[in-house]
């Protein structure tokens, strides 16, 4: 499940995921239909990062999992979370987990949160 918290009405707003992989472009379309006052080049950034934690969780984890997109004041927060327990690692270019690697590159910061059901990998960007 997707869950946008909008600020100006702090009425949350879903949007169901699949069991198997999304497609990342509904995802990117979905996220930016959300950011649609940002400028294209930070909507574009969010999109990215939305898209490398969503593919991750598919990728590394079983479900259930859940995306959450949260704009506070000047920051936009994308927190995924899946049911493993494995904590993500920073790969580098040229090798698996690279992703990450462009997450924090397009991130202000980003982290994991361990949760007794699993992790929650977020990123946030400021505006």
């Amino acid at each position: 499940m997707v869950h946008v918290e909008d600020t100006t009405t702090g009425v949350p707003l879903t949007h169901e995921l699949p069991d198997s992989a999304p497609s990342l472009i509904r995802v990117r379309r979905w996220v930016a239909t959300w950011l649609h006052d940002l400028s294209d080049d930070l909507k574009l950034d969010v999109m990215t990062i939305s898209t490398e934690l969503v593919s991750n969780a598919y990728e590394h984890a079983a479900g259930p999992r859940g995306v959450e997109l949260h704009r506070t004041g000047r920051t936009v927060r994308i927190e995924v979370h899946d049911s493993s327990v494995e904590r993500p690692k920073l790969g580098v270019y040229g090798t698996r987990g690279r992703g990450l690697v462009l997450v924090q590159g397009l991130s202000t910061r980003w982290g994991v949160i361990d949760r007794p059901d699993g992790k929650t990998v977020w990123a946030e960007i400021t505006t």
